[in-house]
């Protein structure tokens, strides 16, 4: 069985090779053309905030209460 490092080795050789051997102006690694990227228009814009104000007055709930109406209650969290 070959050694490990030795087969690792021969893989980065080989690939190393693929890309020095390969065809500059074929379609896979043509350099000559701007990306893609570049010639659309960006996905994200940065837009201005708009303000968001809370209400002059607050309308009052509407419906009849339900559950149990009146009891306190005490919620505890922990973080």
């Amino acid at each position: 069985m070959e050694d490990p490092f030795t087969v690792k080795r021969c893989t980065v050789l080989f690939i190393f090779l693929l890309f020095l051997c390969a065809d500059l102006t074929s379609v896979h690694l043509n350099t000559t053309e701007p990306l893609q990227a570049t010639r659309t228009n960006p996905a994200v814009r940065h837009l201005e905030p708009k303000e968001n104000h809370a209400p002059e007055t607050p309308q009052q709930p509407q419906g009849p209460s339900e559950g149990n109406a009146g009891e306190n209650c005490t919620f505890l969290t922990y973080t």
